[in-house]
């Protein structure tokens, strides 16, 4: 096997480089300690917890004690069993984030000769650490092994508080600008009628705006699933604050029959859970035919009692012709 002067030169290099790194390390350990920089901790930690007191009556039966904002990180959740399930929610319920974690009652102790062993209390106190994000609302605590949810907490006044107090947080400038989304479908369900095949194809709109903070930007898209006789254009939309767009929502009147479907709206505000659902429904008559209204068209009173009115001044008139005519004969 033939080995080139440039392999041998990698493989000299390569070695050199390790030895000198362990060297190094070695070296390092051995010095005096008291020589040794210290670490940097002139830049604190920008992370915080919220932190959650409680007090377990039993295993599944606890009440709030406490909540907090805490100058610390949280603590990590990696590797814990699946005792308890803290839900990080939002304003509308929806989950930000999730981790396991000890049930409080777990403990350990260690008898006089240092022997450990695991201990499952009756009853007893306990803290929970998640951590701080600005759109955080509520935990939710729940039970694992009995999927009974133990405790939901509030915590959007804490959280707010510190923002309010701290307003230049990276934690808090997350949450500064966020865009929101709102729609109009009029009306809703939409209920699209053509009166017979061939006629002119109904249509609805569905508008689309941006309602969140200034300079922000909404996008997502509206999409439809069903009967293949609706349809919508102009679903994809980007939109500034403040921006609205229109979608066309039609339906292609040529056989009669009954179609329906949904417009699914996805989108990345924060305000309203995606997708946005709605309910769009088309009636094509047969070719000819008068589609009858659904309800009764009310008549209005004073028209009802106009049309009586002149009905009796016309049976009047004619009466008091006849009675005239008849004078004059005599």
């Amino acid at each position: 096997m033939r080995i080139s002067t440039r392999n041998v030169l990698a493989w000299l290099f390569a070695v050199s480089v390790l030895t000198l790194g362990a060297g190094s390390a070695i070296a390092q350990l051995n010095a005096d300690p008291t020589t040794l920089p210290l670490p940097d901790f002139s830049q604190p930690d920008p992370d915080r917890a919220v932190v959650i007191s409680v007090q377990f009556n039993s295993a599944t039966d606890m009440q709030l004690l406490d909540v907090f904002i805490a100058n610390v990180r949280a603590r990590g959740s990696l590797g814990n069993p699946p005792l308890l399930r803290l839900e990080l929610l939002d304003e509308d319920g929806l989950v930000i984030r999730e981790q396991n974690e000890w049930h409080p009652l777990w403990t350990r102790e260690w008898d006089e000769n240092e022997l450990e062993s695991s201990l499952v209390l009756l009853s007893g106190p306990g803290t929970f650490y998640v951590p701080f994000v600005a759109n955080l609302a509520a935990v939710r605590i729940t039970d694992i092994v009995s999927s009974q949810v133990l405790l939901t907490v509030d915590v959007s006044q804490p959280v707010a508080t510190y923002c309010v107090g701290d307003p230049a947080s990276s934690l808090c400038s997350s949450a500064a600008a966020q865009p929101a989304y709102s729609d109009l479908l009029a009306p809703d369900p939409l209920a699209l009628v053509a009166a017979s095949a061939g006629d002119a194809n109904p249509s609805g709109q569905l508008t689309i705006s941006n309602s969140g903070d200034t300079d922000t930007l909404l996008t997502g898209v509206c999409s439809y699933a069903g009967d293949s006789q609706i349809s919508i254009t102009a679903g994809n939309f980007s939109l500034g604050q403040g921006v609205s767009q229109v979608a066309t929502v039609s339906c292609q009147a040529t056989a009669e029959g009954s179609y329906s479907g949904t417009i699914s709206c996805a989108h990345d505000g924060d305000n309203v859970a995606s997708p946005v659902i709605h309910e769009v429904s088309c009636t094509v008559g047969a070719i000819g035919s008068v589609l009858e209204p659904t309800a009764p068209i009310p008549v209005p009173m004073m028209g009802a009692y106009g049309i009586l009115l002149t009905a009796l001044g016309i049976l009047m008139a004619v009466m008091r012709r006849r009675f005239s005519a008849n004078v004059r004969r005599r």
